[in-house]
């Protein structure tokens, strides 16, 4: 397990210097609300998914991948 710090914050941060979708989904904190880093700083994630994480950050996706989105035409 692993709490949550600052230090925490920073490195889930994609190459851009923002979070994302993805990120903070896998964190439980999405849609971002005011407040949302005090809630978060303190808490106990898994270690799986901090490094799902990290790698979600890396890739500095703007979303996740919710299956075929595409319309019919």
């Amino acid at each position: 397990m692993h709490t949550i710090t600052e230090e925490t914050l920073e490195r889930l941060k994609t190459p851009a210097g923002g979070y994302n979708e993805a990120t903070m989904t896998i964190l439980n904190c999405w849609p971002l609300t005011a407040g949302w880093r005090e809630w978060l700083i303190g808490r106990q994630i898994s270690d799986r998914k901090l490094k799902e994480a990290i790698a979600a950050a890396a890739r500095g996706k703007k979303h996740i991948f919710r299956g075929n989105t595409r319309r019919r035409r």
